[in-house]
């Protein structure tokens, strides 16, 4: 399918620093597709979704955006991208949302430039798509993958898909993230532990405090020696780029 003919809806692409998981710091193009599967109750991205217009950065940090009507094509998604890579030196293209992987041939149409580009493809997604995730694989080179915690979200846990999407997912570099607050049971620690301690390889595991939560200190190592008497590759990493103040 011809990349012009390849749409989906965009709320926003742009140049930040990536500020979640093991790749925090990096900076990277973001792609925010403006669709999920999923309402989560912490997300910080309600307000756009759906987006009637993208937001399109006109310069990597220029923090001035121009507007493209939706739904988007992978052919203007794709000369967005090779113009702010040409401003600043990037990592990745990552794909995040909403759910990126509601939308698989757009991102199947953007990697291939972004990959030609030097560029690592990036998924970003909620791990509850495996089906999705198959047909794009072979496209993607990093997945962070979250564990939605029902505690958390207020959505129902989804361990099943959550644990065929890992094994899809671990053919690649992947990543599990968990992002919780006092409200995180039992039940869903020992299915997080027993998902990730499944997985064919070591898979790292990050545990990202829901970003309102004011955790103290000994719940946290508490929570953390928890996962990590099971799982060897723990990490309590909050989300960064909200403590910066950049996108």
């Amino acid at each position: 399918m011809a990349a012009g003919t390849v749409r989906a809806p965009v709320a926003e692409i742009f140049s930040g620093i990536q500020g979640e998981g093991v790749f925090v710091g990096r900076r990277q193009l973001f792609v925010r597709v403006a669709d999920c599967n999923l309402a989560c109750r912490y997300c910080d991205t309600k307000t756009m979704l759906p987006a009637a217009a993208c937001r399109a950065e006109t310069a990597a940090g220029a923090r001035a955006f121009e507007t493209i009507a939706n739904p988007v094509s992978a052919e203007t998604a794709a000369a967005v991208l090779a113009r702010l890579n040409g401003g600043a030196a990037h990592h990745a293209v990552s794909f995040t949302g909403g759910e990126p992987l509601t939308s698989p041939e757009f991102i199947a149409a953007l990697a291939k430039p972004a990959r030609k580009a030097g560029l690592k493809v990036y998924l970003e997604t909620n791990g509850t798509l495996p089906a999705a995730l198959e047909r794009v694989l072979g496209r993607v080179d990093i997945i962070a993958m979250d564990i939605k915690l029902r505690s958390a979200t207020g959505e129902r846990n989804r361990f099943a898909a959550n644990r065929e999407f890992l094994r899809i997912a671990q053919r690649k570099d992947v990543f599990v993230k968990v992002v919780f607050d006092r409200r995180i049971r039992d039940a869903e620690i020992r299915a997080v532990r027993d998902i990730v301690r499944g997985a064919e390889k070591p898979v790292p595991l990050v545990l990202q405090p829901v970003y309102a939560a004011k955790l103290p200190e000994k719940f946290l190592l508490s929570l953390h020696g928890r996962f990590s008497r099971v799982l060897d590759d723990v990490r309590l990493i909050p989300q960064t780029h909200k403590t910066l103040q950049v996108r």
